[in-house]
C-alpha cells in the first residue's frame, strides 16, 4: 500500500461521480483520509455518507449502505439506458 498515493494532483484530475461511504472509528482507512480524498477531489458530483459508529466497510450497516449504493447507481445509471 505504501506504493499507492493518491496526491492532490491525481484528485484534482477526478472528474467521474464520487461516492465515498466510511465509518468514523475505521483504524483501516482513517477519516480525515477519506474526507481529504473526497474534498480535494474534482468531482462535480460527489457524495459523502459517514457512519458514527461504522466498523471497516461499514458491516455493521451492510443493508443501509448497500441501499445507498445501489440508490446511488441506478440514480447515474438508468438515465443512461432510457430510450432518447
Amino acid at each position: 500500500m505504501e506504493q499507492f498515493h493518491l496526491s492532490p494532483t491525481d484528485l484534482q484530475s477526478l472528474t467521474c461521480p464520487l461516492l465515498v461511504l466510511h465509518g468514523t472509528p475505521d483504524q483501516v482507512f482513517l477519516i480525515e483520509n477519506a474526507r481529504l480524498l473526497f474534498d480535494l477531489a474534482a468531482s462535480e458530483d460527489k457524495s459523502f455518507e459517514e457512519w458514527p459508529d461504522g466498523d471497516h466497510c461499514i458491516y455493521n450497516h451492510s443493508l443501509e449502505k448497500h441501499v445507498i449504493v445501489s440508490d446511488w447507481l441506478a440514480d447515474r445509471l438508468l438515465p443512461l439506458a432510457a430510450p432518447s
